[in-house]
C-alpha cells in the first residue's frame, strides 16, 4: 500500500492563529490548492511565504492575500524534503536528500539555483541560522 493523503477534506493546509486573541482564522490556504499536505512553513517577507508540500516540493504563497504563487517552486529529486530556511536576503537554503546529490541547495527568491548541493556529510535533516549580536 502507498501512503496517500486526501486533500479533498476540509482539514489541511495553512491555518492562521491571531496571537492577540488566540483564536484561529481558519485554514487560509487549502492543501488542495497547494497540491499536497503541508509542513515546514517559512515567511520570506510580507508578500512571500514558502511551505513544503507532500514532503517533495516547496510551494510559494502570498501571506497577505493567501494566494498560491507557485506549487512547484522547488522539487526534490530525492525521496523526501525535510526542511529549509531563509536568510536575510530572501535566499532559500534547502535540505536536499537526493541520493548522490544530498546537501544544502541554495536558491534565490525566484528559484534560481545559486549554489549546491553543498556536501555536509550525511543527508541534511534540518537547517537554521545562528545570529550573534555583540
Amino acid at each position: 500500500d502507498a501512503f496517500a493523503t486526501d486533500v479533498n477534506d476540509p482539514y489541511g493546509g495553512i491555518e492562521v492563529i491571531d496571537p492577540e486573541t488566540m483564536t484561529s482564522k481558519g485554514i487560509v490556504v487549502d492543501d488542495k490548492d497547494l497540491g499536497a499536505y503541508t509542513q515546514a512553513i517559512r515567511l520570506a517577507s510580507e508578500t512571500v511565504g514558502y511551505v513544503i508540500t507532500g514532503g517533495l516540493a516547496i510551494a510559494s504563497f502570498d501571506p497577505m492575500t493567501y494566494a498560491v504563487i507557485n506549487t512547484a517552486f522547488y522539487m526534490t529529486a530525492g525521496f523526501y524534503l525535510p526542511d529549509f530556511s531563509i536568510d536575510e536576503s530572501g535566499n532559500l537554503y534547502i535540505a536536499e536528500t537526493a541520493f548522490g546529490g544530498e546537501g544544502i541547495v541554495v536558491t534565490d527568491g525566484s528559484g534560481t539555483k545559486l549554489a549546491g548541493p553543498v556536501a555536509v556529510g550525511a543527508p541534511p535533516s534540518s537547517i537554521t541560522f545562528a545570529g550573534y549580536e555583540e
